[in-house]
């Protein structure tokens, strides 16, 4: 008897704006394609940078890297010509992994996909298990693969429990 395909409402692709990110961009747009998700396109401001300026200049520095940020993901968007309620753009602010999780359960992510530049970034995306510890919802990586010489592609599927 055949199953009926997965429920996938919701594709994340968190970039870096680096090269590695180039071809988990390309699958994440087309997993959104394939089931007709909104495609969340996020970008997390590190805070490393400004822990030694003052307030005023500090805030004024992550508010230009946030409109340079929705800036890109934008620029990336644009040539996909998708309709307004299949993406939407995230951009948030502070440690990276806490961040993601923050946006995996606020967006309700069925799917990630995350490019990194090597192998031994794949031991970070343990963060995902925080999730379990905040939400009924579990992970499962479907696949982890290099995506080109210097960049790796993981896709996690999430399962609601």
């Amino acid at each position: 008897m055949l199953q009926p395909p997965p429920s996938i409402h919701n594709v994340l692709f968190a970039t870096d704006f680096s090269p590695a990110t180039a071809v988990a961009f390309s699958y994440s747009v087309g997993i959104a394609n394939r089931y007709q998700s909104k495609l969340i396109v996020a970008h997390v401001v590190s805070l490393d940078s400004v822990e030694l300026l003052d307030d005023e200049p500090a805030r004024a520095m992550i508010d230009n890297t946030r409109n340079e940020a929705t800036r890109r993901i934008s620029d990336l968007l644009e040539p996909l010509h998708l309709p307004r309620d299949r993406y939407e753009i995230a951009v948030a602010e502070g440690e990276i992994y806490e961040a993601l999780v923050e946006i995996i359960q606020r967006h309700h992510i069925d799917i990630a996909v995350l490019g990194t530049h090597g192998r031994r970034a794949f031991k970070k995306l343990e963060f995902l298990s925080i999730i379990q510890a905040d939400a009924p919802r579990a992970y499962v990586t479907l696949s982890s693969f290099e995506g080109s010489p210097d960049s790796f592609v993981t896709i996690c599927l999430f399962v609601r429990q």
